[in-house]
């Protein structure tokens, strides 16, 4: 991705990886997604901006899109 092509959309964009123990983590989180949770989110799992109940849901779906190229 090469960021000045959406640099109009920079602050609303994330990017997601798998860390050293296969979790999902934010890469990148622009300054429009960290507000909206109150914090900075780089490095955070992604499953934690979810509720508890749904964690495994949204990991789930997740690693779909990452590993299987699926759209959610």
């Amino acid at each position: 991705i090469e960021p000045t092509a959406i640099k109009a959309r920079l602050a609303d964009t994330f990017i997601l990886e798998f860390d050293d123990a296969a979790k999902i983590r934010f890469r990148l989180a622009g300054t429009s997604v960290c507000a909206v949770f109150g914090r900075e989110l780089r490095h955070c799992a992604f499953g934690d901006v979810f509720k508890a109940m749904h964690r495994d849901t949204i990991d789930a779906l997740a690693k779909a899109t990452l590993l299987q190229n699926a759209v959610v």
